[in-house]
């Protein structure tokens, strides 16, 4: 089922760094009713996909709150109770075109602003008007799917309510986004689906939307990294890069690649386990079809050099490997544009890429159409 690769993408979209696009500009944020959390500590934090340090903290005085500052430009933020027994935050947007209010009510956060800060609940309510099942309606359909209880004929028509359910939901946001591809919160709901936005779609948004939309930290890497995807499209020349190997001697792609022979890029790690169990299919269609000139390069995504060389030996593999050991920022990955493994190229004699992501049957077919057809 697909909705576990949704929560995973909704779960990494952690907090950043703020956005540098524009000139800086102040922000007030001011709290009021909040005499049930005096003496604790609210904290502020720019929103992205990795994590760094508070922007800026305060404690409730007299139930009342007040922070100040400046911002590179309306920012998205996460504002936060700082106990961990309390769980208390909201989406915050600095840096708008009004003063910020924060209250309380009913255990949770409530955040007045500018025309940005508005646009949340704007989605909600287009979203409860649009007919997309609720979180609550959907929540209750994971427990029911997840129940040791539930019939085999009732989970299967749960996984296709599901399905139905999330692609509604995917619709609803895309088209949101490219409504409000002007404005940060817009950068929001892209961070939250932009691995589900066809080509078509990002071309779409690609000529609508503002500077404020693309530099924004929730949307920068987001595209810079479907962009770097269409490098491995079928029909690209293959994009060189250096590497170290198991010696340290740094190599090019291109010694092993566009060289008159058929050459599979397999991208693993040591720690991947999908990567490994495919391992074996691999090594036997090298050993079938090598000699009439099929050739694998291995590049790994570890940061461990012993972890990667005890893996090598195991599976006793031996095609070249390649690695600069820094794990997801590994460079090559960030080239092609890589955000899971395994993921293969199969590029041609030309250098040419054939196909993606071949694994398996599908792996042995293709290679069986170019080689054994040969002979």
């Amino acid at each position: 089922m697909q909705w576990n690769k949704r929560l995973a993408s909704l779960a990494l979209m952690a907090v950043v760094a703020g956005s540098v696009w524009a000139a800086k500009v102040n922000y007030v944020v001011a709290g009021y009713g909040l005499k049930a959390y005096n003496g604790l500590m609210f904290k502020i934090r720019p929103m992205a996909m990795e994590e760094v340090p508070n922007l800026d903290s305060a404690r409730v005085v007299n139930g009342r709150l007040t922070l100040r500052g400046t911002v590179d430009g309306p920012t998205l933020c996460t504002i936060y109770c700082a106990d961990p027994k309390l769980n208390l935050r909201a989406n915050i947007v600095l840096g708008d075109d009004s003063r910020t209010v924060v209250s309380a009510s009913k255990g949770s956060l409530l955040v007045r602003g500018g025309s940005r800060q508005a646009l949340f609940a704007t989605y909600e309510q287009e979203l409860a008007a649009s007919g997309v099942p609720s979180r609550e309606a959907l929540n209750k359909k994971y427990a029911e799917y997840s129940d040791e209880k539930t019939t085999a004929t009732r989970r299967e028509a749960l996984e296709k309510e599901i399905e139905s359910d999330q692609q509604k939901q995917l619709s609803f946001d895309k088209n949101f986004v490219l409504a409000h591809c002007d404005n940060v919160v817009g950068a929001y709901y892209f961070a939250r689906n932009y691995i589900y936005f066809s080509k078509e779609e990002l071309q779409k948004l690609r000529s609508r939307m503002t500077d404020e939309f693309a530099m924004s930290p929730l949307a920068a890497r987001p595209l810079e990294s479907l962009k770097a995807a269409e490098r491995r499209e079928p029909g690209q020349k293959f994009t060189d890069f250096e590497m170290p190997d198991t010696t340290g001697t740094v190599r090019r792609l291109s010694d092993y690649v566009g060289q008159g022979k058929y050459t599979l890029v397999d991208f693993w790690g040591s720690w991947c386990g999908p990567c490994r169990a495919e391992m074996p299919n691999v090594r036997a269609l090298y050993e079938k079809y090598h000699a009439m000139g099929f050739n694998v390069v291995g590049v790994s995504l570890d940061n461990r050099r012993e972890s990667w060389l005890k893996a090598i030996h195991d599976m006793q593999l031996p095609w070249p490997q390649l690695s600069d050991l820094k794990a997801w920022n590994c460079a090559a990955a960030n080239l092609y544009g890589i955000s899971g493994i395994p993921c293969t190229l199969l590029i041609g004699p030309d250098g040419i890429i054939i196909a993606q992501n071949l694994r398996g049957e599908d792996l042995a077919a293709r290679l069986s159409a170019l080689f054994d057809k040969a002979e």
